[in-house]
């Protein structure tokens, strides 16, 4: 019996205390959501000194000094403000006056103090910690916000701000009596308390208090007030002004019912204690030989054995002991169909499954590995794995464990693995590892694929795609030596004859000429195509700025022709090739000049912005505009969407910018509005940017 009350008292025990630490977390919840709504009514506050600051500041001041109609509009703030005064101060830190004084009075100066300094080195609004005023002699906050003439600070004007005002803040809390709220300053120092308000305001905080406000926005510390009271400091950061609301609960208050609650359970234990030690002796033997009955029915259960009959004096244990037996037998049915299923679904998996275990012997062998390695499952079994996937290296003693111990996965390219067949045929394989440990055991699963023909298509690929090359490149450059033999007679012809040719033959003459060029810069831009096949060689922070600014200066005459006018934006550095960026670059600064409006000078601006692990880039103009129908089909090689004599062109420079984009692992896409201009976008990744 004692063995049943101990746990069950230390278990009430337990309760009692988890209750505790609950009701804690709960009140300690609910005091820092009320200490953020007192942060946030402070920051509120502060804010609105601020805003009206901030108008009045924006009042124009008198060139001659006379400050009569600024003092009257800044006494009629503070007074809707209530606050305790509004002055403004020069440079050297005079008052050239207070609302606390009449105008034109003597004023105490701040003297170059480092709130002044501050706020006229910064030009922004600051808030000043705890201080004694000067024009009052009492401790005073201060909002300050900086006074612009001809974009400088030339004052500030400044509101003082009784603490007693952020008392009353603490007042419309309503906090239960003996609770303490306070508000300190960036310093730890008190601006304002509940309590004893006037003896505190200025004295510096508890300095364990002060470290974890330091260290977070929200929080509680246990320790002693500076009125030496217990209690434990729920506190809330203002977001805005970095000054902390503080709510100190008494510990007295919080272990109270502790204490009475643990009292309580301890007499009703004893009594609990003494009265059932006598009634459970009498059923303990019964119990023990029921419990260690059913103990061996668990440990058969648990072993997959069949529970032996179980003696037991009581209906419940012996209840028991029947749904073990019940289980017992749903476990074998279950594991009996679940093994059917598990065969089932092995012999007609389409890849070849191995199991092998921790010695690398095979122990289990699907249909499909028999098709594929040519041994029957149970000539299988036992075999070494190396001798059905035999290392790359044959001098790599370690291959298996690098195959099989490095984890989940899939194993091919790294590892160029080949299996071989019961007859010796050698085929290139991909290897997928699973591995699990199994009545500490370990065992891998290893899937097998046959790639033999999957790789023999890789290669007729790559294969096509360099004779494709090579025939684009050979036809290309084959081309361009009779193209300049043409364009060489019809200059000869022109310089020779012209003036004796009659008007329509000098036209012919001009048409060919015109046609020669033009199949020369389509054979150049083929060229260009056909290279791009070829591998980026990429770097690493290539700067796009040098790049468009090179591209820029290329295309001078045309800027200078066109009277375009270019923008370059900030632009990144980006890992890429630096002559296909060029490139690039070059091909949509063109197309921008190119078709440009007749009706304004082009406006061409680059851009880039950061976007989720790459670049996006920007060419933006005022051109002519492409309509949404077309904004795919400019990217197709040799599509046009006007003639040469509207805007020259190959029709192979936007397929181009596709390639070299994709090449780089981007996209590329174009925003158009007729007729307001068009903007192509690209993108180049960054993996190491900031997402």
């Amino acid at each position: 019996m004692l063995l049943s009350v101990v746990p069950a008292a230390l278990l009430m025990f337990g309760l009692i205390g988890y209750n505790y630490q609950r009701d804690r977390a709960q009140l300690v919840s609910n005091t820092t959501n009320t200490a953020r709504a007192l942060a946030s009514a402070l920051d509120q506050r502060l804010a609105e000194v601020q805003t009206a600051l901030s108008v009045l500041a924006s009042t124009p001041l008198p060139v001659d000094g006379d400050y009569e109609h600024y003092y009257g509009r800044a006494t009629a703030v503070a007074r809707a403000l209530q606050v305790s005064s509004i002055g403004l101060i020069d440079r050297e830190g005079r008052q050239l006056f207070n609302t606390l004084r009449p105008l034109g009075q003597a004023l105490p100066s701040f003297g170059p103090s480092p709130s002044v300094r501050t706020v006229f080195d910064t030009g922004k609004p600051l808030l000043v910690d705890l201080f004694t005023g000067p024009s009052s002699g009492r401790p005073n906050i201060a909002v300050a916000v900086p006074v612009l003439r001809d974009g400088q600070v030339a004052f500030i004007v400044a509101a003082g701000i009784s603490p007693d005002r952020l008392r009353e803040l603490l007042q419309r809390q309503h906090l239960p009596p003996g609770w303490i709220a306070g508000i300190v300053d960036r310093s730890g120092t008190i601006v304002a308390r509940s309590h004893e308000h006037e003896r505190f305001v200025g004295t510096r905080s508890r300095e364990s208090l002060i470290e974890r406000i330091r260290e977070s926005n929200e929080g509680a510390s246990e320790g002693m007030t500076v009125a030496g009271e217990q209690v434990l400091s729920v506190f809330s950061r203002a977001p805005r002004s970095q000054w902390a609301a503080i709510i100190g609960i008494p510990v007295a208050e919080l272990t109270g019912d502790l204490r009475r609650q643990l009292l309580m359970t301890l007499l009703a234990t004893s009594l609990l204690l003494a009265t059932g030690l006598a009634l459970a002796w009498a059923r303990a033997g019964s119990i023990v030989r029921t419990i260690e009955a059913l103990m061996q029915q668990a440990q058969a259960l648990g072993r997959g054995d069949k529970p032996p009959p179980a003696a037991v004096d009581f209906r419940e244990a012996e209840m028991l002991g029947q749904a073990f037996e019940q289980a017992a037998r749903r476990l074998e049915l279950a594991n009996l169909q679940l093994g059917r299923r598990l065969e089932a679904l092995l012999q007609s998996a389409m890849d070849a499954v191995l199991a092998v275990d921790a010695a690398h012997e095979v122990v289990v062998f699907n249909g499909a590995a028999a098709a594929l390695f040519g041994y029957t499952p149970q000539e299988a079994l036992g075999l070494p794995l190396d001798r059905l996937l035999p290392p790359p290296d044959e001098a790599d003693t370690h291959w298996m464990t690098q195959l099989l111990d490095s984890g989940d996965g899939r194993r091919a390219d790294e590892m160029d693995l080949h299996g071989v067949h019961r007859d010796g045929t050698v085929f290139p394989v991909e290897v997928s590892v699973s591995t699990v440990r199994e009545a500490g055991t370990l065992y891998h699963t290893v899937f097998v694929r046959d790639v033999t023909e999957k790789r023999q298509a890789r290669l007729e690929l790559l294969r096509s795609n360099r004779d494709l090359q090579q025939f684009a490149f050979v036809a290309s450059h084959d081309l361009r030596s009779p193209l300049r033999s043409i364009k060489g007679y019809l200059d000869l012809l022109q310089a020779r004859h012209g003036p004796a040719l009659e008007p329509k033959g000098q036209d012919l003459v001009r048409r060919a000429s015109g046609a020669v060029n033009q199949l020369d810069m389509l054979t150049n831009d083929l060229l260009s195509f056909a290279r791009l096949d070829a591998r980026p060689e990429m770097e690493a922070g290539v700067d796009c700025h040098a790049v468009v600014t090179r591209c820029v200066q290329m295309l001078e005459a045309d800027i200078a022709h066109k009277q375009a006018h270019v923008t370059l934006r900030s632009l990144p550095a980006v890992r890429a090739d630096p002559r296909q960026l060029q490139q690039l670059w070059q091909n949509l600064l063109g197309n921008a000049l190119t078709y440009s409006s007749s009706e304004r000078s082009p406006v061409i601006v680059v851009d880039a912005r950061r976007g989720t692990r790459e670049w996006v880039f920007a060419v933006e103009d005022n051109g002519i505009g492409i309509e949404p129908k077309y904004r795919e089909k400019i990217f197709e090689i040799f599509q046009r969407l006007h003639s040469q004599q509207e805007y020259p062109g190959s029709g192979v420079g936007l397929s181009i910018c596709q390639r070299i984009v994709e090449r780089h692992g981007g996209r590329i896409w174009v925003e158009s509005a007729t007729p307001h201009g068009s903007r192509f976008l690209f993108t180049i990744p960054d993996p190491q940017g900031a997402s």
